[in-house]
């Protein structure tokens, strides 16, 4: 008995227990903040990897560091303006009465002029972007349970040594994949303005649009994510579920394993391997094409260099003829 005074003395001295409880509700209340330090000791090994994890997924990045790096992009991009407005004001002169043409020329105009709106604001664009995706992630996250990414919220019988151990596993391979996308979209400040360029340019628009496409997708992936977990949350709340938990987490952070390594290295490798397939197979057909005149040639020479066997003494007529 003295015990049990002892400790709800303890626990009435905490500053949260404190300001939460009252008389009235003191019994849940401290069955709740005990249930909470048992979870809290249950997930002390994985708490860092947690708290990692959720500050990648709703953390804003920050771009300012990359400011100088993007103004000097931009400058370099700018001394191209001229020869495109150059390209499109002779290509209107010169078309005449040609309809298809002065309407190429108003293209080129306008597309010029929407490169150099695009390219100089292209920075604040960005920044509207990551600041977008920010907000949507974390009202996304809103919705979750305060202890989802922990194991056993319902009970220490669900925490299994293997199964936290590959849930341990999984939560550290998807918090480096997000460090990986943190600075892949920090980067990316610099690297949008070049995408806009590339894609207003007709030759180049198919890597502008690459460059676009993968930014895109890598800053709004952890808004995608959540949907990922409000679904295992949901399963979670069922009571068919509840003593699965840990399966369910494991589940869905393979999912989003998935996810992040098609997205940050997956994305990267196809589209080098599409880029580059054609040039290798013009290397390859330019080999084989180098092969087989090599070898004409080897043929030529050897069949020059033999003996003629025409103008050789036909031995065989020789002695039929001393024989008749």
């Amino acid at each position: 008995m003295k015990k049990m005074l002892v400790l709800f003395i303890v626990l009435l001295m905490l500053p949260s227990v404190s300001a939460e409880c009252s008389i009235k509700n003191i019994g849940t209340c401290i069955a709740d903040k005990l249930h909470d330090f048992v979870l809290d000791i249950i997930n002390a090994p994985i708490l860092p990897l947690i708290e990692s994890f959720t500050f990648l997924m709703s953390a804003e990045v920050p771009l300012s560091l990359f400011k100088t790096l993007w103004s000097i992009v931009v400058y370099m991009l700018s001394f191209f303006y001229i020869f495109l407005f150059l390209y499109a004001s002779v290509q209107f002169i010169t078309s005449g009465h040609d309809v298809y043409k002065r309407t190429n020329a108003k293209q080129s105009l306008q597309n010029a002029f929407l490169l150099l709106v695009l390219v100089q604001a292209s920075y604040w664009l960005y920044s509207l972007l990551v600041q977008l995706s920010t907000y949507m992630t974390n009202g996304m996250m809103y919705f979750l349970d305060e202890h989802f990414f922990y194991i056993a919220a319902h009970g220490v019988d669900n925490a299994l040594i293997l199964p936290m151990l590959a849930y341990a596993a999984l939560l550290f391979s998807a918090t480096i994949l997000l460090l990986l996308r943190f600075m892949l979209v920090a980067i990316g400040c610099v690297v949008f303005p070049i995408g806009l360029f590339l894609y207003f340019i007709p030759p180049l628009s198919e890597y502008g649009k690459f460059i676009l496409n993968f930014f895109a997708t890598i800053l709004f992936v952890p808004f995608m994510l959540t949907f990922v977990f409000i679904a295992a949350d949901k399963l979670l709340s069922l009571g068919s579920f509840t003593s699965m938990r840990t399966l369910v987490l494991i589940t869905s952070f393979v999912i989003v394993n998935c996810v992040l390594l098609y997205v940050t290295i997956g994305t990267l490798l196809k589209s080098f391997v599409s880029k580059a397939s054609p040039i290798l197979a013009k290397t390859s057909g330019a080999v084989r094409s180098m092969s087989y005149i090599g070898g004409t040639v080897a043929a030529f020479t050897t069949a020059r260099n033999r003996p003629n066997e025409t103008n050789r003494p036909n031995e065989t007529q020789t002695k039929l003829g001393d024989f008749s």
